[in-house]
Parts: structure tokens; sequence; C-alpha cells
């Protein structure tokens, strides 16, 4: 009898190990077992780690022996880095919470450690993915500043139109009074093209504060993206490659304001290899997006413009789409905010890679 309870018990508490172990194998996170002299008793990769570690090499091994072997991988090792800090958790006896960002396969991964004490020799270190929700996070911040940032700009953008239409109206009836031979008239004509030119400003901080309600039909968006170029591209000695699919969906847009879209980009790429080397214009279906991106689930037509410029310093990545950011010595700095606000209004999304390979191109 003494047996049959103690063989129930023992297939009890296997059956129990088993599907504990099942619930940990289903979550996403990458999790440790580490004895408090840093030696990784027990291992798991996380459904959310394309690279995962082979547990072989981890259990046994002491944090700081891992973190200086190569077999453990680039990546492996800055996750294995972001928990050596045991110490506080085993002396406090309190869960500690980590944030680091890593590199791997030449992207920026972020990345969140929780150390929790498990006994009085053991924690457990569980390590997130979290790089999806910090990006929708950044993004929403940003819309908020941008948002904000285009009341302020279009309230005064709109009070400087005023202005500027009562100083233009002037100038033409000065222009009308005078006759073109006086010496005046240079001057006057001057200045009403530099009026004009303000006029033009304030109607693109106007488009980038409200974004101008798109009126939508639905077309190719080749056909945009062609006339742009010729538009843009016309007498420069840049190259323009476009390969878009024969089956590429049509898309409901307005058409002047993605012509003023492909205009900036393909003018700012351009820009960025002073009239020279090559841009590459591809698009493709997208049936569905990544839980990264601040897009509703359906259907999306991707466009994506690759040029051969030194590309954009990592410090500027996330300033690029900020309203008067420039680093153009005449640069206004609201040709992307324009593009970012026009885009977001017609339910899409714009975002930047460089290259990490050369460390330039980008699209």
């Amino acid at each position: 009898y003494e047996i049959n309870v103690r063989e129930r018990a023992e297939k009890a508490l296997h059956a129990s190990e088993a599907k504990n172990r099942a619930i940990i194998d289903a979550l996403p996170d990458m999790m440790f077992r580490i004895h408090r002299d840093g030696t990784v008793m027990d291992f798991k990769t996380g459904r959310d780690f394309s690279q995962g570690m082979p547990a072989d090499i981890l259990i046994g091994k002491n944090l700081k022996d891992l973190a200086k072997d190569p077999m453990t991988g680039p990546g492996a090792i800055g996750i294995v880095q972001s928990i050596i800090p045991i110490a506080k958790a085993m002396k406090t006896k309190k869960p500690q919470m980590l944030e680091s960002d890593i590199e791997l396969m030449g992207q920026m991964r972020s990345y969140e450690t929780r150390i929790v004490p498990s006994g009085d020799d053991e924690i457990l270190a569980i390590v997130r993915d979290v790089t999806a929700r910090k990006r929708i996070e950044e993004e929403l911040a940003k819309a908020e500043k941008l948002q904000s940032l285009g009341i302020l700009a279009g309230g005064i953008a709109h009070d400087f139109n005023n202005i500027l239409t009562a100083i233009i109206g002037n100038i033409t009836y000065a222009k009308m009074q005078m006759d073109p031979h006086d010496k005046g008239f240079e001057k006057i004509e001057i200045a009403e093209k530099a009026a004009l030119r303000a006029k033009g400003l304030t109607s693109q901080i106007l488009t980038y504060s409200k974004g101008g309600a798109p009126i939508k039909r639905s077309q190719p968006i080749g056909g945009i993206i062609s006339d742009s170029a010729q538009l843009t591209l016309g007498g420069s000695s840049t190259r323009l490659t476009m390969q878009l699919p024969d089956d590429l969906w049509a898309v409901e847009v307005d058409e002047s304001q993605m012509a003023q879209v492909f205009n900036n980009l393909l003018l700012n790429a351009s820009q960025a290899m002073n009239g020279q080397g090559r841009i590459d214009v591809t698009g493709e279906n997208l049936t569905e997006v990544g839980d990264d991106l601040p897009l509703k689930k359906g259907k999306y037509v991707k466009m994506t413009i690759t040029d051969t410029g030194v590309g954009i310093p990592p410090e500027n990545l996330t300033k690029i789409f900020d309203p008067f950011f420039s680093t153009k010595a005449k640069g206004v700095g609201l040709g992307l905010a324009i593009c970012y606000s026009i885009l977001k209004n017609h339910g899409g999304h714009i975002t930047v890679v460089v290259d990490p390979q050369c460390g330039g191109p980008g699209k």
C-alpha cells in the first residue's frame, strides 16, 4: 500500500513538473535559474528570441565566464551581461528590474530583465524582448509631440499668413504704380519674391499642422512617384530605378499630398548624394503588418526608397521627423515632418532604416 501511495505521489509530482515546464516553455521570455555565486543552474530560451542560446553551453557555467566566452555569441553575451548584477537582489531579497539595449543581427533590441530572489541561494532572471512595445511607445510620444507643436505652429502661421497677404497686396499695388525702369522697381520685386517665399513657408507649416484633410481616391501609386521623380530629379545626375510589381494594389490617397511626400523623400535622397548616386524605389503588397508598427490590421502597400548616400548619424535618427530639425545650412526642417503628418492622416506610417553593414545608405 505504501509503495502504491509513493508511486502515485511520484507520478503526480512528475505530471505537475511536466505541466509547469510546458507552461514555462510556452512563455515568450528567456529564463535563467542562477546560484548566488553566478552559476547557471537551469535555463530556457524564449519564443521571442530568434537567436536562442543552447542550454548545454550555459548550464553549469558562471555568468562572468560566459560573458567572456565567444561560444556564447555576441548578442547572447549582451543578455548575459545584463543579468550579472545579481548581488543586490540576493542582498535585499527584493525583485530588481534592469533595462538594456543590445545589438542582435545588426539591429538594436530592447530587453527588460527582472531578477527575483528564489530562496536563500538562488535567483530567477526573466528576460523579455520589449522592442515592439518601446517602438510603439516612442511613436505615440512622437505623435503627441508633433500634434502639440502642430497646434502651436499652425496658430502662428495662420496669423503670419494674414500679415503676409497684406504685405504682398501692398507690394503688388506699389508695383502697379511704378515705372518698371525706376531704380526702386527692382527692389520692390526682390521684396515681393521674399514675401512669396515666406508665404510658401507658412503654407508648409499649415500643411504640417493640419495635415490638410486628404481628398482620397483609388489610384496606382507608381504614376505619382514617376511624376515626382521627373519634377525633383530632372536636371540632376541622380539615377532612379523603380521595381514595382504588376499586381501592386491601388491605394486610397490624396494625389497632391502623396506627391508632396514623394517630392520631399526623393529630393532628400538626391541631396544626400549631392545629386549623384542611385535611388531605388520598390513596392510590395502587405496582407499583415508587424506588431511594432502603429498601424491597424489590414492590407497595405509598402514603398521603400533606398539611396546610396552617406546615411544619417545615429544621434539624429530619432529627430529627423521633428519639425524644424535640419542638418542643412539652409534647411527649414519641415520636409520629413510634413511627410510624417500626411502619411499619418492617410492611416499609414513612415520610418527610416540605416544599413548597419556599410554605415551609410538608408531607406
